[in-house]
């Protein structure tokens, strides 16, 4: 199966945070020239997934109108203050109406994610179709992280702030890990994004 252009496959972007910390919408930060938000689509389709949702909430109106020209499908999650289980819940809720064979979830603050780990979250789907195919950060496994249908329905009782990373523990038995130290390195606060600045 290749993983080029695969409809078979499709990404979940969550972008729904109020970055509160940040003091203004980290979603439209711009870096190297762009918005993070389209910079983590555009890495997407760089590596082959064309279905891309992308889950809005806080500042949803403001980042909406910065992608309205790419082929992307937003969804609002009015519970997004809840946390990013909501948006884990609203994401895949969406997309499974397309019934894809899996879903590549992606954050929209990580920005050390290049289309080349995708490549190989999606390449090593293709050999072990059974498994959650996360990222290794070294400390602990996170997202990108590549879930196949059969997970959907335990996707769809995350609650609160637990993201997939409460999965991920509890299905450890059943992961394939690709290497990304810097999947430790997320923007929250202006020092980090001051430190990336100053840094790349």
């Amino acid at each position: 199966m290749s993983t080029t252009d695969n409809p078979a496959l499709a990404a979940v972007i969550l972008a729904a945070g109020s970055s509160s910390r940040m003091g203004q919408p980290k979603q439209l930060l711009v870096w190297k020239g762009e918005t993070l938000i389209r910079s983590i689509i555009a890495k997407v389709r760089a590596a082959g997934i064309n279905t891309i949702y992308v889950v809005l909430g806080a500042h949803a109106e403001k980042v909406a109108a910065n992608i309205a020209d790419l082929p992307v499908q937003t969804i609002e999650n009015p519970d997004w203050a809840s946390g990013m289980g909501s948006s884990v819940v609203a994401g895949t809720h969406a997309a499974m109406t397309t019934q894809p064979e899996a879903l590549l979830f992606v954050l929209v603050d990580q920005p050390f994610v290049q289309p080349e780990l995708l490549r190989q979250l999606l390449h090593q789907y293709t050999l072990h179709p059974d498994a959650i195919i996360v990222s290794d950060y070294g400390t602990h496994p996170g997202v990108p992280a590549l879930f196949p249908s059969f997970f959907f329905p335990r996707l769809l009782s995350l609650e609160g702030d637990a993201g997939a990373r409460k999965l991920l523990r509890q299905h450890q038995g059943k992961t394939i890990s690709i290497s990304f130290p810097e999947g430790n390195f997320d923007l929250d606060t202006p020092e980090d994004w001051r430190l990336l600045l100053d840094n790349h």
